[in-house]
């Protein structure tokens, strides 16, 4: 998911509607910040919410209620903008105040933010008396372009990545703001309220802090390790980490690792492009629906959205592949995402304001429409596995007999998946998407009917992706005999992952751990009622180093 924040500050007296505070400062305007004509215009992204003089949240606006604007909107601004506290505000009227971070535009100028006081260079590099100052928004002549493999200086709007377009200057970057303009591209937090962030960036430790891992269940466990403070790490992602709370606090991804840092135990004056609500979300990329009614197709283009239901608005879907497929209604090749999960919770066809329920529902290996979903988060893109050109041609072909042997050697290959380590210890969702696609496969090769090299290379390309997703793993240990405090935290984390309930809900079936006894019981229970206890070998569960 990633997190929206935000050259033209404009030199003018201050008008008579400003309100009278005590607790605001005026900002004197910096000459570089003036416009050729003052329109007193500034425009906001659609989750910007309102202050008072005091910069406290409003929640009435003009009478009515108010939460953000939900679309970018313009205002008239009056007067320079003031400090209120920390934070830089503009005075919209009506006792509202804008925060001058989350501004797209002024006087319909493009801007960016900053996080830190930034003295504007010369093009030669010489530091010229200007300061623009953190937390306002200056408008700038500097470009970006779209670029989705880009490591730094980057920030998402829509769909696509966008970077900057820098300037090298005495050994450190800069980006234009005018003629002859520059400032450090450090400085910078946001470009027209979407966040600039580096796929990795190095961070200081405050104070001593524990080194974190991430449990097979997603719950923060330490790892018995210390980060000492000024220590510094390299990290790739910010992660939502479960505390068994409501909340979920930030982590650090120490970069290439399944290790974490608290975020707010580690210091950098710049962001991290990548944020993942959970540990779990990093294995795959996020998509979501920006609205209603998401339609879901198979590998042959055709649309197997499943009658009397909808899938609703920012519901998130993990998707592990992207394709092309041959849609033979609209005659055309379409760039699809492969969803990860086999089954999906959707709702009931309803009115607006009416009741409906939810319902899981096991649709198969299915795919979406790359246009029809956002991103949400993850860490890479997946990887693009034909063309349209391709796509077009194989669904116009009968599969051949090497192809038809090659998934049918994917088929044979199940029990020997399935004794695996890898597949024992995943998650039940993850064993069941497996499992669905080795029975679609056989039924696809049974079938009587003249299979295509489409459906064929892409069932082909699923099977070997799932086993690639199997991810279970042993928990290492030092001494099996005599478990640490955290090989326990980690075994109990794991035994909590593979615990699963059956797919009418009535039956739970977990595996606990007895440390008096050292043993691992698979209990399951029906209705409420323990219907069987067994006990499982502790080196299914964990290995020796």
């Amino acid at each position: 998911m990633k997190i929206n924040k935000k050259l033209i500050l404009i030199s003018a007296a201050l008008l008579a509607t400003t309100p009278a505070v005590g607790t605001v400062t005026q900002v004197n305007m910096p000459t570089v910040q003036a416009a050729a004509k003052q329109k007193r215009a500034i425009t906001v992204n659609r989750y910007t919410g309102l202050y008072n003089s005091r910069g406290q949240e409003l929640t009435h606006y003009k009478g009515k209620p108010f939460i953000t604007f939900g679309k970018t909107t313009t205002l008239k601004y009056y007067g320079n903008p003031v400090k209120i506290k920390r934070n830089y505000y503009y005075y919209i009227g009506h006792g509202a105040y804008v925060d001058a971070s989350y501004l797209t535009k002024i006087n319909g100028h493009k801007v960016l933010s900053l996080n830190h006081n930034s003295y504007v260079y010369t093009r030669s590099g010489k530091r010229t008396k200007k300061l623009l100052r953190k937390g306002l928004s200056y408008a700038f002549t500097g470009k970006y372009a779209k670029n989705e493999t880009a490591t730094n200086y980057v920030f998402s709007r829509g769909k696509n990545n966008y970077q900057l377009k820098t300037v090298r200057i005495k050994g450190n970057d800069f980006f234009q703001i005018k003629k002859n303009q520059y400032i450090k591209v450090a400085n910078i937090q946001s470009i027209e309220s979407n966040q600039l962030g580096l796929f990795q960036m190095k961070v200081t430790i405050k104070k001593n802090t524990p080194i974190l891992i991430g449990g097979a269940d997603g719950y923060a466990l330490s790892s018995g390790k210390t980060a000492k403070k000024g220590k510094k790490f390299t990290v790739d992602a910010e992660v939502g980490m479960n505390v068994g709370a409501n909340s979920s606090p930030h982590a650090y991804r120490i970069k290439g690792t399944d290790t974490y840092l608290w975020v707010t135990d580690a210091y950098s004056r710049q962001n991290v492009a990548t944020f993942a609500a959970s540990v779990s979300d990093l294995k795959n990329y996020t998509v979501r629906p920006p609205k209603d009614n998401l339609q879901f197709f198979n590998s042959n283009g055709e649309n197997i959205t499943p009658t009397g239901f909808i899938y609703p608005r920012h519901q998130l879907l993990g998707v592990d592949g992207q394709m092309y497929i041959w849609v033979p209604k609209e005659n055309k090749a379409e760039l699809f995402y492969h969803i990860v999960a086999t089954s999906k919770s959707f709702d009931t066809v309803h009115e607006a304001n009416s009741s409906y329920r939810d319902e899981s529902i096991e649709i198969g290996n299915a795919f979406v429409k790359e246009a029809d979903v956002e991103t949400y988060g993850g860490l890479k893109k997946p990887e693009l596995i034909n063309t349209a050109a391709e796509a077009q041609a194989d669904a116009q072909k009968q599969a051949s007999a090497s192809e038809r042997n090659k998934l049918q050697a994917l088929v044979d290959n199940e029990d020997t998946v399935k004794s695996s380590t890898a597949y024992k210890l995943s998650q039940h969702s993850t064993q069941e998407n497996y499992d669905t696609s080795i029975k679609e496969a056989q039924t696809m090769l049974k079938s009587k009917r003249n299979l295509s090299v489409a459906e064929v290379k892409l069932t082909t390309w699923i099977l070997q992706t799932r086993v690639k997703n199997l991810y279970g793993k042993k928990i290492t240990v030092k001494n099996i005999a005599k478990l640490t405090k955290t090989e326990i935290r980690q075994l109990q984390s794991l035994l909590s992952s593979v615990s699963f309930n059956s797919n009418d809900g009535k039956t739970f079936t977990r595996y606990s751990y007895d440390r008096s006894a050292k043993k691992i019981e698979r209990i399951v229970t029906t209705n409420g009622k323990v219907v069987s206890k067994t006990e499982v070998s502790l080196t299914d569960f964990v290995s020796e180093k």
